[in-house]
């Protein structure tokens, strides 16, 4: 198996379970309600993450940099225009940003 798809999976994996972790947390204080992110956007995000810090060794330094600016940019612009009863907290940005940092590091 290649080395990069074998990061890949690792990095959806760890994703996968901090995004399955954030969403039960989140549907059993909120009775049911979904929040922003779930299981399918942190695997995205850490798969992303993975994805930037391969690139990043391959093309340009600035790639992963990059990334981690559009999911912020995200994080920020989904906050703003989503109306949800409760806002979230910052913990959702900042498990985002970790998320993403956690799929770089298994590249």
């Amino acid at each position: 198996m290649p080395p990069l798809l074998t990061a890949i999976v690792a990095s959806a994996c760890l994703g996968a379970l901090i995004g399955l972790i954030r969403q039960w947390s989140d549907q059993s204080a909120a009775g049911g309600a979904i929040d922003l992110a779930g299981v399918r956007t942190y695997t995205f995000w850490s798969m992303l993450g993975c994805l930037g810090a391969f690139l990043r060794e391959q093309y340009s330094p600035v790639l992963l940099p990059i990334f981690i600016v559009l999911v912020g940019v995200h994080q920020v612009v989904s906050l703003t225009r989503v109306q949800l009863p409760k806002p979230p907290g910052g913990t959702t940005f900042a498990s985002a940003l970790l998320t993403l940092m956690v799929g770089a590091l298994v590249a």
